[in-house]
């Protein structure tokens, strides 16, 4: 994933700055559960190539076309970046990551507002 994303970001976007956000939950629940939690929060189950709106609460909206997707891995190339969801069910995880490219991003609130988001998503019970 991280390659590809590296390869999408000189594709796509002139360069700096770019920001990128981490957010990771962890959980005790079975993965193919809290995948589902992502999923409709978000409003989409999109496939590859399709354009979508993302409209995950507390954050603002985001428009873009799906350039990954797997069972558990949903990423979206908008016109500032992109936006990755991933569930790893061996590790007990799930995570956001934003890539921001060419606009100014304030990292500490973007990072809290992601956390807060999949927190309420995943449920973060684990340690």
């Amino acid at each position: 994933m991280f390659l590809h994303d590296l390869a999408e970001c000189f594709r796509h976007f002139a360069g700096p700055p770019v920001t990128s956000v981490v957010a990771i939950g962890v959980t005790t629940r079975p993965g193919d559960e809290v995948w589902a939690g992502p999923i409709a929060r978000l409003g989409a189950d999109p496939a590859l190539g399709e354009r979508v709106r993302l409209r995950p609460e507390g954050l603002d909206p985001a428009e873009g076309v799906v350039d990954l997707r797997e069972p558990s891995l949903l990423g979206v190339r908008t016109g500032h970046g992109l936006i990755r969801f991933a569930v790893d069910d061996l590790h007990g995880m799930a995570s956001t990551i934003e890539c921001s490219c060419g606009v100014a991003v304030d990292r500490d609130a973007r990072t809290a507002a992601w956390r807060s988001w999949l927190d309420r998503v995943v449920g973060n019970d684990g340690p």
